[in-house]
């Protein structure tokens, strides 16, 4: 009792949760589930390891997030215990989650849902993913609030479509002091990237605000 065991997906009714190893799946399980992968190419320890990049532990993190999962990354530590130069790489991610980590890590779980893929865009713009979040606040409003995960090959116009009527400022873009140009026309909010919007990173996360209405 009161134990939790990793299921490795034997299903049943005593399964606790689903560990796809080695790949993302390509949409939530509808079930609690945790990708596990390697850094490199072996779970264990080889010499002249091939590490994956940074940039594609974020964009695997990112995938998994947006659909609903947990990332487990594996490490393995040298003969002498040592880590060789995956602490750069595990350095350079914690980084990037110090700027963006409020569009991976959901706070205050009781009163905050996830929808995955929530967001569809009428007319063109490339995004890595995307993740809806909603919450009550103290007043009983309920906050929806999009992140919106993209790249330097999403530059030009992000059609959000409809989503003027209770949007709260401005689409911002975290870690940037400026906010990407939005304009709206008859209901539509569209965001303009351009290179500048991507300077000091390559993947980066659009917040989007809006005020819903009142619970009763």
């Amino acid at each position: 009792p009161g134990i939790l065991v990793v299921d490795r997906t034997v299903g049943g009714e005593y399964e606790n949760y689903v560990t796809p190893e080695g790949h993302v799946p390509d949409a939530d399980l509808g079930v609690p589930w945790e990708t596990c992968i390697p850094m490199g190419t072996s779970w264990s320890w080889v010499p002249n390891e091939r590490y994956k990049s940074t940039d594609e532990i974020i964009r695997t993190l990112v995938k998994v997030v947006s659909r609903g999962g947990s990332l487990l990354l594996n490490v393995a530590p040298g003969p002498d215990g040592q880590l060789d130069s995956t602490y750069v790489r595990l350095k350079e991610v914690g980084e990037w989650l110090k700027v963006n980590g409020e569009a991976v890590y959901i706070k205050d779980a009781d009163t905050w849902s996830v929808s995955n893929g929530a967001l569809s865009f009428p007319e063109g713009g490339r995004i890595i993913a995307d993740t809806e979040v909603e919450a009550v606040d103290t007043r009983r409003r309920d906050d929806q609030y999009n992140y919106i995960f993209v790249d330097s090959a999403s530059v030009g116009e992000l059609d959000l479509g409809c989503r003027s009527d209770k949007l709260i400022g401005r689409p911002v873009m975290l870690g940037n002091s400026k906010a990407p140009k939005t304009t709206t026309k008859d209901c539509r909010v569209v965001i303009r990237l351009t290179n500048e919007d991507f300077a000091g990173g390559e993947i980066k996360v659009i917040r989007v605000h809006r005020r819903m209405d009142r619970i009763v």
